[in-house]
């Protein structure tokens, strides 16, 4: 074996820190099947996010193969992100003859990645390796980060595989950097690092012993503050000030920033961008389209692929949601926010009388008339009770406080909590009752998930991606 060829499982996860790591929900990182094929002499290695090529050859055991001769001296790379399927089978093909090496790479793949369609190949080195991906055919295109990401990816090995294997060690590249790298290029802001780093120290702290939520918001000028204050420095010497301050945009206002100079508090009519920050070591990048760019939580960037709102396009789609219906579930996902403690909001035609049930059995507190929770204020108020808040599709809530029953009829998850077993177990049984039933769970640390009476044999959303 060639050191390329070795050096393809390093290849592989740089690229899969892409593919995978950069969706936060675990259902997410199906949406692709990545691939790095090897041609030595007569050899071929395949190198998969996918148990399917299995078949095809010869299992090799990647922790063997990551303490090869190649790899000694370098520790740092003996642990990969996405443990891979490596496959080894015998072939008979002119080494000379690409296309004939692209034809067979593509007919193997069609024929065991049936459920998916081909994206692309790239050559990576000569005409020995390459790197193919396969996306779920329900997802339409991939998004520009992740295109931008992994491009930047494959120039790095290209350049290492034709000019430093024999001189130097492997790159190490890192995806915080990368995200980073990428994003100051697309803003062509050069301080765009500095302002992360900013943001995630004041969403570190904690005031008075309450996490960090509010939004800050950079524009172009500094004449829109409804309070202004007399420039501070945004910068890290003064965050545990701009922390204290971040407790006035709790409701509906923004900190105001114009070139790194906090001037005042407001509601901004246009910017450059936006940081909301949803809790401990937890924001969102939006820019001035208000569209979500990333999320950073606890030390690592996401794509906003996965965040509520896409998964209640999904739903609608399936569902066919009411005029009422929908704008109930937008309000809600977009001050969830607010629930600092989390949260659990059930949906449902019969709330009232599902309600009525729950607390003559004295498991909740019934509302002695509806009340609607579109107000954020009231979303917030509610939800500060442990328990269920009980609406109806119009967001008029009938209950609150509620402690849900049901028997447990689904595989649950002891590492989620109480909120996301229940909330499962409940719908799972108002799915056997053909109730039309919808649960938002949003737990402490700011994870989200939406649950469906709909949905066959009652999946999660997440869980539900592949069969949408």
């Amino acid at each position: 074996m060639n050191k390329e060829t070795a050096f393809c499982a390093l290849l592989f996860n740089d690229l899969a820190d892409v593919y995978f790591e950069l969706y936060e929900k675990k259902g997410a990182r199906t949406v692709y099947s990545l691939s790095v094929w090897s041609f030595d002499e007569e050899q071929l290695i395949v190198i998969s996010s996918s148990p399917e090529f299995a078949s095809m050859g010869t299992l090799i055991n990647t922790d063997e193969w990551l303490h090869g001769d190649f790899y000694d001296g370098l520790p740092h790379h003996t642990k990969l992100s996405i443990k891979p399927h490596i496959i080894s089978c015998q072939i008979n093909i002119d080494t000379h003859a690409k296309h004939l090496k692209k034809d067979l790479m593509r007919s193997i793949a069609d024929s065991h990645l049936v459920e998916m369609k081909y994206v692309d190949c790239w050559t990576a080195y000569r005409d020995s390796i390459y790197v193919m991906l396969y996306r779920d055919t329900s997802v339409n295109e991939t998004p520009e980060l992740i295109q931008l990401a992994s491009e930047h990816i494959l120039v790095i090995w290209r350049e290492y595989f034709y000019n430093a294997i024999n001189n130097t060690l492997p790159p190490q590249i890192y995806i915080n950097n990368t995200i980073e790298m990428l994003l100051s290029n697309q803003f062509r802001d050069s301080r765009l690092v500095e302002c992360f780093q900013i943001i995630t120290h004041i969403s570190s702290q904690y005031y008075e012993s309450a996490r960090s939520i509010g939004i800050i918001a950079f524009t172009r000028n500094s004449d829109e503050a409804i309070i202004p204050i007399e420039d501070l420095p945004f910068t890290l010497d003064y965050s545990k000030l701009l922390r204290k301050l971040l407790e006035t945009t709790r409701y509906n206002y923004c900190l105001l920033v114009s070139n790194f100079k906090l001037y005042g508090i407001g509601n901004p009519s246009t910017t450059i961008l936006k940081y909301k920050i949803t809790g401990h070591l937890t924001w969102d990048l939006i820019d001035e389209t208000d569209n979500q760019v990333l999320r950073y939580k606890q030390g690592r960037y996401y794509l906003p692929l996965s965040t509520e709102i896409e998964e209640l396009h999904k739903l609608d789609r399936k569902d066919k949601f009411s005029n009422d219906m929908k704008k109930t579930l937008n309000v809600i996902v977009n001050n969830l926010h607010l629930a600092e403690h989390g949260a659990l909001i059930i949906i449902s035609n019969e709330a009232k009388r599902e309600a009525e049930r729950l607390c003559r059995k004295s498991m909740g507190l019934l509302a002695k008339n509806p009340i609607s929770i579109l107000e954020a204020s009231v979303l917030k108020a509610l939800t500060s009770v442990d328990g269920a808040v009980f609406l109806d599709e119009n967001g008029q809530c009938y209950a609150f406080g509620v402690i849900l029953d049901g028997k447990a009829g689904v595989q649950g998850n002891p590492a989620r909590g109480s909120r996301y077993n229940s909330a499962k177990t409940y719908v799972a049984n108002c799915a056997v009752e053909c109730l039309q039933v919808y649960a938002i769970v949003r737990s402490e640390d700011g994870d989200t998930d939406i649950f469906s009476s709909y949905i066959d044999a009652f999946r999660p959303i997440e869980e539900e991606k592949r069969w949408i």
